[in-house]
């Protein structure tokens, strides 16, 4: 479950629970990442929620941090699917397409060393074209009912408000949104902020 923590104390609580769970995938070796990242993904894959969608946005992963997407990034294009990836900013997030896994090698990579496209006109807007079904979304802790604990930038909290939004103008349901997880990842509750999404299923290891 997710833990309500007074405000004052919630900067501090979120703080200190990255910082444990950091520590403790930055421990496993890189053979036990990928092994258990290709599991996770798997339950991704066969999921309900991913066989029913059409437009799918995925996170390109954070070497070393977090499960890693390039089989999911495989599926979606082999599948026929459309795929968003996420274009940060200082303050602001977009989900623009990724036309091929040509396109995704092609990609500059950000100060992270994370790819992330520079040519951002050139490229269609999830949240114009209104086909986003499923957000494949990052996170540093879980909890198995959908609590996410993120990176501290609250990025996809604002993108999920707006994707709502844009939604509901067009007259169609929010996209679902799930997380990727190690099994050290999963806590019993994390602290929540009520503007903090809760995602609709979090497949881990």
């Amino acid at each position: 479950m997710a833990t309500a923590a007074p405000v004052e104390n919630m900067k501090a609580l979120k703080s200190s629970l990255r910082k444990a769970v950091t520590a403790q995938i930055k421990a496993m070796s890189a053979d036990a990442q990928a092994s258990e990242g290709k599991c996770v993904v798997s339950k991704l894959l066969a999921s309900d929620l991913y066989k029913r969608s059409k437009g799918v946005s995925v996170f390109l992963t954070m070497k070393g941090l977090e499960v890693g997407t390039m089989d999911v990034l495989e599926d979606i294009f082999s599948s026929g699917r459309r795929c968003y990836i996420p274009v940060y900013t200082k303050d602001d997030m977009a989900m623009v397409e990724l036309k091929s896994m040509d396109d995704f090698r092609a990609l500059p990579r950000t100060k992270w060393n994370i790819p992330q496209p520079d040519d951002v006109a050139n490229r269609s807007d999830a949240l114009l074209e209104g086909d986003l079904d499923l957000i494949i979304t990052p996170g540093v802790a879980f909890t198995a009912r959908g609590g996410r604990l993120g990176h501290g930038k609250g990025y996809y909290d604002r993108y999920f408000a707006k994707c709502a939004e844009a939604h509901k103008a067009l007259g169609r349901e929010p996209p679902r949104a799930v997380g990727l997880a190690f099994a050290c990842q999963m806590q019993e509750s994390v602290p929540l902020a009520p503007w903090d999404h809760q995602l609709d299923a979090v497949f881990h290891g």
